[in-house]
């Protein structure tokens, strides 16, 4: 059935039709006339042609949501089940607009899937920077990428040092680390270790810092005796805690990791040198993947808002859309303390 049927067998215009049946032009037909219209549509089945629709508009109403690939890590499963709920239940009660799911393979950079991106016919772009190693250490996006990419796009959890044309939201990982810190000061702890993530991440440098910076708001000087380096992963937190307590330095009572995998990692090497947690030594984890809940001692940690920051990402790209706003756009979203048994 073509929409001239459709049209002929309600006695309308093919243009009533066409407005009645586009989530975008609905609004312009009269209430009794837009629902008569798709009664009858779901009565014959009628889908309307999505491709003639894009022709005549130029637009796919489509966009896609960049994604790394899944990594052998607790974090990314949490991190893109968290992204996406976030990004379909903007799409869901907006109703205007359906996403495509990029994945990028392991070991490809952003500057070589421009082809794969820009063919796909998108509308507009919301993009995790943990895609691309190079764009994520330096916090630029690639040249050509930005080149050829004129659409909507928003990056997702990165803070650009040049935000340019495109938008962004994150979360203030220097504040979040600092505040995560200062809870464990509050507890009464002076020796606090710390197990960071990698240096060429922007976003270990924050925590770092932010662990630094409560540390000398309350007048104890930071001893990098204390301080051991990580790979995000939970093998990794097990390995750097190991050191901390095999070397000859002053005993850490608390341990702040720079996520919560490494905290696990953290945990579980306590519990091999017979090592009380919280008791003898707190930890402090930092993202809120949901596994946190459920190990013993449960793990207290600063929480990344994943879903907030893909809703309001998502909302930032759909105004983007609509000629609500223009650019650059740079939002940040607080972490959230999550108190639970681990300190």
């Amino acid at each position: 059935m073509h929409i001239r049927d459709v049209a002929k067998s309600l006695k309308m215009s093919v243009a009533t039709v066409s407005r009645a049946l586009n989530p975008q032009t609905s609004h312009l037909v009269a209430e009794k006339t837009r629902r008569r219209v798709q009664k009858f549509v779901q009565e014959v089945g009628y889908v309307p042609n999505r491709t003639a629709r894009e022709l005549s508009t130029g637009k796919t109403r489509t966009i896609g949501v960049v994604l790394p690939n899944v990594l052998q890590s607790v974090f990314f499963n949490d991190y893109l089940i968290k992204i996406l709920a976030g990004v379909y239940r903007v799409l869901e009660q907006d109703n205007t607009y359906n996403c495509k799911i990029i994945i990028t393979p392991r070991g490809k950079v952003l500057s070589e899937l421009d082809n794969q991106v820009l063919g796909s016919g998108l509308d507009g772009l919301l993009l995790s920077p943990y895609c691309d190693h190079a764009f994520y250490s330096s916090h630029y996006l690639p040249k050509n990428v930005l080149t050829k990419w004129m659409q909507p796009l928003v990056i997702l959890n990165l803070r650009p040092k040049s935000p340019r044309r495109f938008h962004s939201v994150y979360l203030n990982h220097f504040d979040a680390a600092r505040k995560a810190v200062l809870h464990l000061i509050l507890k009464g702890h002076k020796l606090i270790a710390m197990i960071k993530g990698d240096s060429l991440f922007p976003e270990s440098v924050d925590r770092f810092d932010g662990y630094r910076a409560a540390l000398q708001e309350h007048g104890i000087k930071p001893n990098m005796n204390l301080v051991q380096e990580g790979n995000f992963l939970l093998e990794s937190g097990y390995e750097a805690t190991l050191r901390l307590f095999r070397q000859d330095v002053l005993r850490p009572t608390a341990i702040f990791c720079a996520n919560d995998e490494m905290a696990l990692g953290a945990i579980r090497a306590l519990k091999s040198l017979n090592i009380a947690c919280p008791r003898e030594v707190a930890v402090m984890g930092f993202d809120g993947i949901e596994i946190g809940e459920y190990v013993e001692p449960r793990l207290t940690t600063m929480a990344q808002p994943t879903h907030q920051i893909a809703e309001a990402a998502t909302r930032l790209l759909l105004d983007q859309l609509a000629g609500k706003i223009k650019g650059p756009v740079a939002t940040a979203v607080p972490a959230n303390l999550v108190i639970r048994d681990s300190v």
